[in-house]
């Protein structure tokens, strides 16, 4: 599965695209730049 996020962070636009793994319904593994 691939997640992707795309859109505006404290009224800047960014295009940050992300991927992640669904390990269950709870968690998602992706890079720390992600989230960070």
């Amino acid at each position: 599965v691939s997640l992707q996020y795309n859109g505006t962070f404290y009224g800047y636009d960014v295009e940050h695209f992300c991927g992640g793994a669904i390990v269950n319904k709870w968690w998602i593994v992706t890079a720390g730049k992600c989230i960070h």
